[in-house]
């Protein structure tokens, strides 16, 4: 098995390092998901605010801080969307990425971990060879996970999921994985490779920003590429390559209503004691 991002060995220490950034837009946190009667398994998108995926923000702030300890290291933010994912790519390019590439062909659109795993690894095949690709643990509209792990299966490489703490020296990457019940895990990996963030992670959030970086990211490059610039074929991505089918879409059930306990906080908190064991929780 290859252990580079393209198929070929990783560069010639020396060389500066390229860091290739996933990068999904998703409906705003704030935003109500409305069911499309007419179309089951999707929303409605009409009115709908859209905001760069919170897991993803951590990624690109992870490579700008690897870019700001060696200003010679590339960052290249790939998105996959319409023509509004433009307003995410725009923000990680005035945060302090280089370039950026997006797929913004309809054939790209509707895709599952699967199908946007191939076009992402074809992407970094394209515009590599990189010693990393970073992306976020999971997207917040679908919470799926699975986009990472896939894309470092197609490339060949180890990958790292969860990621809250990383180091870099040389060609190692060590990096801290949260695990359930608050435990963490040390990894060691090989570049090249693929590792996604948790939220949270690293010991500063997601840079805003600057008036300066707004206006530098303007003259920054985004190159749209299409699946024959890929050498992809349309049945392979997207909707018509996805192995996932989304059967249905429906907002949670409403329940009763909630009664309004009153009382000093001591007498609230023996009422609620004994509704709970009431009820044969606890």
């Amino acid at each position: 098995m290859s252990n580079a991002a393209d198929g070929r060995p990783p560069p010639p220490q020396g060389m500066p390092m390229k860091i290739l950034v996933c990068l999904k837009q998703v409906p705003d946190g704030k935003t109500r998901l409305v069911p499309r009667a007419q179309a089951p398994g999707h929303v409605d998108e009409e009115g709908m605010s859209f905001a760069p995926n919170e897991f993803d923000q951590f990624a690109v702030e992870a490579a700008l801080q690897l870019k700001d300890a060696d200003a010679t290291r590339e960052v290249v933010v790939a998105s996959i969307g319409p023509d509004r994912a433009k307003t995410a790519i725009s923000n990680a390019l005035a945060m302090g990425a280089d370039r950026a590439v997006h797929l913004k062909d309809d054939a790209f659109a509707g895709g599952d971990p699967w199908s946007t795993s191939l076009a992402l690894a074809a992407v970094a095949r394209a515009e590599g060879p990189f010693d990393l690709v970073l992306a976020g643990l999971q997207a917040s509209d679908d919470n799926f996970g699975q986009t990472g792990p896939l894309l470092a299966e197609r490339l060949g490489v180890p990958c790292a999921t969860g990621i809250m703490a990383w180091t870099l020296e040389g060609v190692t990457l060590t990096v801290e994985r949260e695990l359930e019940a608050e435990r963490r895990e040390i990894v060691k990996l090989p570049l090249p490779c693929v590792v996604t963030f948790q939220t949270g992670a690293g010991e500063k959030a997601p840079r805003y920003p600057s008036i300066k970086g707004i206006m530098a990211a303007k003259k920054k490059e985004q190159k749209v590429l299409s699946p024959q610039d890929l050498g992809l074929s349309p049945d392979e991505i997207g909707r018509s390559g996805r192995r996932l089918l989304v059967e249905d879409v429906a907002e949670p059930p409403k329940q009763a209503g909630a009664e309004m306990l009153t009382g000093s906080p001591t007498e609230l908190a023996s009422e609620l004691v004994r509704r709970i064991r009431a009820r044969g929780i606890a």
